[in-house]
């Protein structure tokens, strides 16, 4: 990394520090003026609806910085060289996926991540969900649930779905409740 971008960090860093010790400073302000007795109730809400002002661009100020520093450190990890991307939650959340082409693997249950238990799976032509009878089965439907929500998710997160792919969020969602009753 260089001298220049280890410099913009620190300054990103120092910036946040100062904003958020502003925002502090904000709320021992608002503090003090609902405590004191000596001022008239319109001008403490004209007081405080001021300084909520100052709060919200303050925040909004705050969360720009954080957002830029998220998006110029994932830019750094050049995640695309190591076969992965990120998967963004709003702004500030991201999951580290590895990048899988549907092309090389066309069946999506198979594309989930973690233990997948060759006992539990959903049959084509019933659609109901066979269970195994042994005495692990809490964790190993606890971890099949786990995989059903993550693969929900990231299905959600692409937006517009193929038909297939619509499909087989349908049978994860009634494989889920099949779950959900055990």
């Amino acid at each position: 990394m260089s001298t220049s971008q280890d410099m913009d960090y620190a300054t990103l860093f120092f910036n946040h520090l100062q904003m958020e010790n502003e925002i502090h400073e904000v709320w021992r302000e608002m503090k003090l003026i609902r405590e004191d007795p000596s001022l008239p109730d319109c001008i403490k809400f004209s007081l405080l609806q001021k300084l909520f002002e100052v709060h919200n661009a303050l925040d909004l100020e705050s969360t720009r910085e954080q957002e830029n520093y998220m998006s110029s450190f994932l830019q750094e990890l050049r995640l695309p060289e190591l076969g992965v991307r990120p998967m963004t939650e709003g702004k500030l959340k991201v999951h580290i996926m590895q990048h899988m082409s549907r092309r090389a693997n066309p069946n999506p249950r198979s594309l989930s991540f973690g233990f997948i238990d060759p006992g539990v799976q959903v049959e084509k032509r019933h659609n109901t969900t066979v269970l195994p009878s042994s005495n692990s089965g809490s964790g190993i439907l606890l971890r099949r649930k786990s995989e059903i929500e993550f693969e929900l998710r990231s299905m959600q997160m692409k937006g517009k779905l193929t038909p297939e792919e619509s499909e087989e969020k349908l049978k994860l969602t009634r494989e889920l409740s099949d779950i959900m009753k055990v």
